[in-house]
């Protein structure tokens, strides 16, 4: 790891994609710990619309939140922003998450030493789910 922390600078962007179980989650989870430990917060991205005990299990000291917070206080944060669909109905539960995230992204990218996680990236980017394919990339260049 100390390798990977040389060469992994603040502002750096990358996109790591593969197969199911090739390691991009324990990739990702060490990169986030690399920015916690540079005095950065990181947010992960939860797209999932129904309560998975395994995501809660894994990242066991973040806090959950279902609303981005404009001013969120000091850091260092490890966030699972994780909207909470439960009251929503169908194609309004993407609504729900759309609105949630669309406002972090926005946040986001006024703000510096924040590392951003999007677990999920096609479900995300996708015109049939998500469709915030542009505000990643804007983030993602303004980052």
């Amino acid at each position: 790891m100390r390798k990977l922390a040389r060469v992994w600078e603040q502002g750096q962007h990358a996109i790591v994609s593969g197969d199911t179980g090739s390691g991009k989650t324990t990739l990702g989870r060490l990169l986030d710990q690399i920015s916690i430990d540079k005095g950065g917060s990181v947010v992960l991205f939860v797209a999932k619309l129904s309560p998975d005990q395994t995501i809660l299990d894994d990242y066991k000291g973040w806090t959950r939140w279902t609303e981005w917070k404009t001013n969120p206080g000091k850091g260092p944060h490890r966030i699972l922003l994780w909207p909470d669909t439960s009251k929503a109905k169908g194609d309004d539960k993407l609504l729900v998450q759309r609105e949630v995230f669309g406002h972090a992204f926005d946040e986001l990218m006024d703000r510096g030493k924040w590392t951003v996680d999007i677990d999920e990236g096609l479900y995300m980017t996708s015109p049939q789910f998500m469709n915030m394919g542009k505000k990643i990339a804007m983030l993602h260049a303004m980052g």
